[in-house]
Protein backbone atom coordinates (compact mmCIF):
# COMPACT_ATOMS: atom_id res chain seq x y z
CA UNK A 1 0.00 0.00 0.00
CA UNK A 2 3.12 2.54 0.44
CA UNK A 3 4.07 2.22 -2.57
CA UNK A 4 0.82 2.91 -4.41
CA UNK A 5 0.59 5.79 -2.08
CA UNK A 6 3.67 6.90 -3.15
CA UNK A 7 3.50 6.80 -6.82
CA UNK A 8 0.14 8.36 -6.47
CA UNK A 9 1.89 11.34 -4.77
CA UNK A 10 4.79 11.12 -7.32
CA UNK A 11 1.71 11.21 -9.93
CA UNK A 12 0.29 14.46 -8.21
CA UNK A 13 3.54 16.63 -8.03
CA UNK A 14 4.10 15.51 -11.61
CA UNK A 15 0.85 16.84 -12.46
CA UNK A 16 1.05 19.74 -10.41
CA UNK A 17 4.30 21.14 -12.14
CA UNK A 18 2.93 20.29 -15.71
CA UNK A 19 0.41 23.58 -15.45
CA UNK A 20 0.54 26.48 -17.40
CA UNK A 21 0.42 30.36 -15.12
CA UNK A 22 -1.39 33.24 -16.18
CA UNK A 23 -2.81 36.06 -15.07
CA UNK A 24 -5.63 38.42 -15.48
CA UNK A 25 -6.00 42.33 -14.92
CA UNK A 26 -9.68 42.73 -14.67
CA UNK A 27 -9.45 46.21 -15.14
CA UNK A 28 -13.51 47.29 -15.30
CA UNK A 29 -14.45 44.65 -14.27
CA UNK A 30 -12.78 44.81 -10.29
CA UNK A 31 -15.90 45.85 -9.39
CA UNK A 32 -19.11 44.43 -6.86
CA UNK A 33 -16.78 41.82 -5.10
CA UNK A 34 -16.73 39.94 -8.05
CA UNK A 35 -15.14 36.43 -8.21
CA UNK A 36 -13.20 35.59 -11.25
CA UNK A 37 -12.22 32.31 -12.91
CA UNK A 38 -11.26 30.11 -16.19
CA UNK A 39 -13.62 28.00 -18.36
CA UNK A 40 -11.33 26.22 -21.42
CA UNK A 41 -10.32 23.48 -23.43
CA UNK A 42 -7.37 20.82 -21.95
CA UNK A 43 -8.84 17.46 -23.57
CA UNK A 44 -12.23 18.30 -22.98
CA UNK A 45 -13.95 21.59 -22.19
CA UNK A 46 -14.73 22.71 -18.62
CA UNK A 47 -14.00 24.62 -15.40
CA UNK A 48 -9.87 25.06 -15.78
CA UNK A 49 -9.87 26.80 -12.22
CA UNK A 50 -11.72 27.19 -9.04
CA UNK A 51 -11.96 30.93 -8.31
CA UNK A 52 -8.77 33.33 -8.60
CA UNK A 53 -6.73 34.25 -6.06
CA UNK A 54 -5.59 37.74 -6.47
CA UNK A 55 -1.54 38.55 -6.46
CA UNK A 56 -1.14 41.93 -5.83
CA UNK A 57 -3.36 43.76 -7.97
CA UNK A 58 -4.04 40.58 -10.37
CA UNK A 59 -5.42 37.41 -10.43
CA UNK A 60 -3.78 34.11 -10.76
CA UNK A 61 -4.30 31.10 -12.97
CA UNK A 62 -3.19 27.90 -12.86
CA UNK A 63 -4.31 26.04 -15.71
CA UNK A 64 -3.38 22.53 -17.16
CA UNK A 65 -0.40 21.89 -19.27
CA UNK A 66 -2.09 20.88 -22.03
CA UNK A 67 -5.43 24.06 -22.31
CA UNK A 68 -5.23 25.10 -25.56
CA UNK A 69 -8.60 27.52 -25.17
CA UNK A 70 -9.41 30.21 -22.42
CA UNK A 71 -12.20 31.95 -21.43
CA UNK A 72 -12.02 34.20 -18.64
CA UNK A 73 -15.14 34.97 -16.48
CA UNK A 74 -17.07 36.95 -13.90
CA UNK A 75 -18.96 35.77 -10.75
CA UNK A 76 -21.19 37.20 -8.62
CA UNK A 77 -19.39 36.45 -5.14
CA UNK A 78 -22.96 35.52 -3.51
CA UNK A 79 -23.42 32.39 -6.19
CA UNK A 80 -22.42 29.06 -5.82
CA UNK A 81 -19.12 27.88 -3.56
CA UNK A 82 -17.58 26.68 -6.73
CA UNK A 83 -17.73 28.64 -10.63
CA UNK A 84 -20.63 27.71 -12.02
CA UNK A 85 -22.35 29.52 -15.57
CA UNK A 86 -25.62 30.44 -13.58
CA UNK A 87 -23.47 33.13 -11.61
CA UNK A 88 -21.84 34.35 -14.61
CA UNK A 89 -21.93 38.36 -14.82
CA UNK A 90 -19.50 38.92 -17.90
CA UNK A 91 -17.33 36.65 -19.99
CA UNK A 92 -14.50 37.09 -22.55
CA UNK A 93 -14.17 35.67 -25.95
CA UNK A 94 -12.28 32.71 -26.46
CA UNK A 95 -8.65 32.92 -26.65
CA UNK A 96 -5.95 30.62 -28.05
CA UNK A 97 -3.26 30.52 -25.44
CA UNK A 98 -0.87 27.40 -27.55
CA UNK A 99 1.90 30.27 -28.67
CA UNK A 100 1.39 33.06 -25.85
CA UNK A 101 5.43 33.21 -25.38
CA UNK A 102 5.71 35.58 -23.10
CA UNK A 103 2.58 37.28 -23.04
CA UNK A 104 0.71 35.14 -20.31
CA UNK A 105 -1.05 38.81 -18.61
CA UNK A 106 -4.63 39.18 -20.26
CA UNK A 107 -6.02 43.02 -19.65
CA UNK A 108 -9.76 43.16 -19.59
CA UNK A 109 -11.31 46.02 -21.63
CA UNK A 110 -14.54 45.63 -22.07
CA UNK A 111 -17.30 44.89 -19.44
CA UNK A 112 -19.54 42.40 -21.99
CA UNK A 113 -17.26 41.59 -24.84
CA UNK A 114 -18.72 38.38 -25.71
CA UNK A 115 -22.20 39.67 -26.12
CA UNK A 116 -21.22 43.05 -27.99
CA UNK A 117 -18.45 41.64 -30.42
CA UNK A 118 -15.95 44.65 -29.04
CA UNK A 119 -12.34 44.01 -28.57
CA UNK A 120 -12.39 42.53 -25.03
CA UNK A 121 -8.49 43.42 -24.08
CA UNK A 122 -5.14 42.21 -24.65
CA UNK A 123 -2.21 40.14 -23.56
CA UNK A 124 0.85 41.76 -21.85
CA UNK A 125 4.05 40.56 -20.71
CA UNK A 126 4.38 40.02 -16.90
CA UNK A 127 6.44 41.86 -15.41
CA UNK A 128 6.62 39.89 -12.03
CA UNK A 129 5.38 43.11 -9.98
CA UNK A 130 1.56 41.56 -9.88
CA UNK A 131 0.57 44.36 -12.06
CA UNK A 132 2.58 47.57 -11.06
CA UNK A 133 0.45 50.90 -12.30
CA UNK A 134 1.94 54.83 -13.15
CA UNK A 135 -0.65 56.74 -11.05
CA UNK A 136 -1.27 60.62 -12.22
CA UNK A 137 -2.96 63.15 -10.63
CA UNK A 138 -5.36 65.57 -13.10
CA UNK A 139 -7.81 67.79 -12.96
CA UNK A 140 -8.39 71.74 -13.38
CA UNK A 141 -5.77 73.99 -11.98
CA UNK A 142 -6.96 77.35 -12.48
CA UNK A 143 -7.91 79.53 -15.37
CA UNK A 144 -4.71 80.41 -16.81
CA UNK A 145 -3.37 77.22 -16.06
CA UNK A 146 -6.56 75.18 -16.87
CA UNK A 147 -6.90 71.39 -16.99
CA UNK A 148 -4.24 68.76 -17.26
CA UNK A 149 -4.75 67.23 -19.77
CA UNK A 150 -1.42 64.84 -20.32
CA UNK A 151 0.47 64.42 -17.05
CA UNK A 152 3.72 64.16 -17.15
CA UNK A 153 6.37 64.12 -14.32
CA UNK A 154 5.47 66.37 -12.29
CA UNK A 155 2.13 64.83 -12.06
CA UNK A 156 3.48 61.34 -11.19
CA UNK A 157 2.86 59.87 -7.87
CA UNK A 158 6.20 58.21 -6.69
CA UNK A 159 5.62 55.94 -3.46
CA UNK A 160 2.16 56.99 -3.52
CA UNK A 161 3.14 60.11 -2.58
CA UNK A 162 2.96 63.83 -5.20
CA UNK A 163 4.70 66.76 -2.99
CA UNK A 164 4.33 70.27 -3.04
CA UNK A 165 2.50 70.59 -5.97
CA UNK A 166 1.84 73.85 -6.79
CA UNK A 167 -1.48 75.19 -8.68
CA UNK A 168 -3.39 78.67 -8.71
CA UNK A 169 -7.15 77.29 -8.13
CA UNK A 170 -10.10 79.80 -9.05
CA UNK A 171 -11.79 82.19 -8.15
CA UNK A 172 -12.88 80.58 -4.85
CA UNK A 173 -8.64 79.63 -4.25
CA UNK A 174 -9.65 75.75 -5.60
CA UNK A 175 -8.16 73.58 -7.62
CA UNK A 176 -10.67 70.47 -8.42
CA UNK A 177 -8.55 66.62 -8.70
CA UNK A 178 -8.76 63.08 -9.76
CA UNK A 179 -6.23 60.46 -10.67
CA UNK A 180 -4.78 58.67 -14.19
CA UNK A 181 -4.31 54.86 -13.28
CA UNK A 182 -2.05 53.87 -16.34
CA UNK A 183 0.40 51.10 -17.64
CA UNK A 184 4.00 51.92 -16.51
CA UNK A 185 5.85 53.90 -19.39
CA UNK A 186 2.28 55.88 -20.52
CA UNK A 187 -0.01 58.21 -19.87
CA UNK A 188 -2.87 56.81 -21.34
CA UNK A 189 -5.09 54.82 -18.86
CA UNK A 190 -8.52 54.79 -16.47
CA UNK A 191 -9.72 57.77 -14.99
CA UNK A 192 -10.52 56.91 -11.17
CA UNK A 193 -13.09 59.76 -9.31
CA UNK A 194 -15.56 60.73 -6.75
CA UNK A 195 -19.68 59.83 -6.31
CA UNK A 196 -19.72 62.84 -4.80
CA UNK A 197 -17.57 65.98 -4.40
CA UNK A 198 -15.08 66.14 -1.58
CA UNK A 199 -12.35 68.22 0.55
CA UNK A 200 -9.96 66.96 2.29
CA UNK A 201 -9.78 63.15 1.09
CA UNK A 202 -12.43 61.11 -0.85
CA UNK A 203 -12.64 57.50 -2.34
CA UNK A 204 -12.16 57.10 -5.97
CA UNK A 205 -13.70 54.39 -8.60
CA UNK A 206 -12.95 54.16 -11.96
CA UNK A 207 -15.04 56.55 -13.76
CA UNK A 208 -18.52 55.58 -15.12
CA UNK A 209 -21.88 57.49 -14.96
CA UNK A 210 -22.02 57.77 -11.05
CA UNK A 211 -18.55 58.40 -10.68
CA UNK A 212 -17.20 61.39 -12.03
CA UNK A 213 -16.90 64.16 -9.04
CA UNK A 214 -13.16 65.49 -7.94
CA UNK A 215 -11.52 66.51 -4.55
CA UNK A 216 -11.29 69.99 -3.86
CA UNK A 217 -7.73 71.15 -2.84
CA UNK A 218 -6.88 75.06 -1.68
CA UNK A 219 -4.78 76.72 -3.61
CA UNK A 220 -1.35 77.78 -3.87
CA UNK A 221 -0.19 73.74 -3.61
CA UNK A 222 -0.71 70.75 -1.65
CA UNK A 223 1.13 67.65 -0.82
CA UNK A 224 -1.40 64.81 -2.13
CA UNK A 225 -1.60 61.12 -0.56
CA UNK A 226 -2.82 58.03 -2.86
CA UNK A 227 -4.04 54.61 -1.02
CA UNK A 228 -4.95 51.67 -2.30
CA UNK A 229 -8.45 50.34 -0.59
CA UNK A 230 -7.70 46.89 -1.05
CA UNK A 231 -11.21 46.81 -2.85
CA UNK A 232 -10.35 48.14 -6.40
CA UNK A 233 -10.96 51.87 -4.92
CA UNK A 234 -8.16 54.51 -4.07
CA UNK A 235 -8.02 57.53 -1.76
CA UNK A 236 -6.65 59.86 -2.59
CA UNK A 237 -5.81 62.62 0.07
CA UNK A 238 -4.15 66.11 1.03
CA UNK A 239 -3.27 64.61 4.86
CA UNK A 240 -1.84 61.54 5.86
CA UNK A 241 -4.62 59.20 6.86
CA UNK A 242 -3.31 56.20 9.45
CA UNK A 243 -3.66 52.73 8.67
CA UNK A 244 -3.99 53.08 5.17
CA UNK A 245 -1.85 51.48 2.26
CA UNK A 246 0.11 54.07 -0.05
CA UNK A 247 -0.36 52.65 -3.89
CA UNK A 248 2.71 50.86 -4.39
CA UNK A 249 2.64 49.02 -0.87
CA UNK A 250 4.09 51.95 0.95
CA UNK A 251 2.95 51.02 4.85
CA UNK A 252 1.49 52.90 7.55
CA UNK A 253 2.52 56.96 7.97
CA UNK A 254 5.39 56.87 9.95
CA UNK A 255 9.00 57.48 8.62
CA UNK A 256 7.04 57.57 5.13
CA UNK A 257 10.10 58.93 2.26
CA UNK A 258 8.91 61.67 0.66
CA UNK A 259 10.73 61.91 -3.20
CA UNK A 260 12.46 64.81 -4.12
CA UNK A 261 9.82 66.91 -6.54
CA UNK A 262 10.63 67.23 -10.17
CA UNK A 263 12.25 69.89 -11.90
CA UNK A 264 12.89 71.34 -15.23
CA UNK A 265 16.27 72.49 -16.76
CA UNK A 266 17.83 72.46 -20.04
CA UNK A 267 20.04 69.97 -21.19
CA UNK A 268 21.44 70.98 -24.67
CA UNK A 269 18.79 72.88 -25.79
CA UNK A 270 16.08 70.34 -24.44
CA UNK A 271 13.53 70.61 -22.30
CA UNK A 272 14.27 67.54 -19.50
CA UNK A 273 12.30 67.09 -16.34
CA UNK A 274 14.19 65.35 -13.37
CA UNK A 275 12.64 63.72 -10.45
CA UNK A 276 14.87 62.11 -8.18
CA UNK A 277 17.32 59.99 -10.21
CA UNK A 278 14.95 59.75 -13.13
CA UNK A 279 14.74 61.87 -16.43
CA UNK A 280 12.37 62.49 -18.41
CA UNK A 281 11.96 64.87 -21.65
CA UNK A 282 8.68 67.53 -22.43
CA UNK A 283 6.35 64.48 -23.06
CA UNK A 284 6.78 62.69 -20.42
CA UNK A 285 8.40 59.78 -21.98
CA UNK A 286 11.40 58.48 -19.42
CA UNK A 287 14.85 58.76 -21.02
Amino acid sequence: MKKIVTLFAAVLCGLALNAKTLYLNPGVWETGDAKFAVYGSAGGWGWLTGFLPKDGSLYKAEVPDNTDVVIFVRLNPNGKGTPDWDDKWNQTLDKNIEDLGDKIQFNITCWDCASDGKSDGNWSEYDGQGGAKDYYLKGYRGPSQGDITTPTPEELFEGGILENYAFEGDANGLGYFFVLVCEPGTTVGDCFMAAAYATGHCTLQKEDGSHKEKLGVPAPSATFYLYDNGDGTLELSIEQLPGKTLVGGGQGIENTPVNAKAHKTIIDGQLRIIRGDKMFDATGRQL
